[in-house]
């Protein structure tokens, strides 16, 4: 919540008809982080286990970014070796 309103939708446009590389990247290494963080207390065979939910929750919403990139790249001329990051390959 601490990004400015502007800069909420990582998937927006630019001026270019480009994607902001940058942006998605800020939006994506906060979830990477947590499942990275959370993941040595994880206990994956409890579904009540709070820090594999943390992990699920954050998994779900990198999912749920690259299908809205998927959704704005769609027809376009990017592709996502394009618009993804290096440190997106964390």
């Amino acid at each position: 919540m601490s990004i400015p309103h502007e800069f909420r939708n990582p998937c927006k446009l630019n001026h270019g008809r480009d994607l902001n590389i940058d942006l998605i990247v800020a939006h994506l290494l906060p979830h990477t982080a947590l499942i990275l963080l959370y993941e040595p207390f994880a206990d994956v065979t409890n579904p009540a286990d709070q820090p594999s939910r943390r992990i699920l929750s954050a998994a779900q919403a990198i999912v749920g970014l690259v299908q809205q990139l998927a959704s704005a790249i769609n027809g376009g001329k990017a592709n996502f070796a394009n618009i993804m990051h290096s440190a997106a390959s964390v």
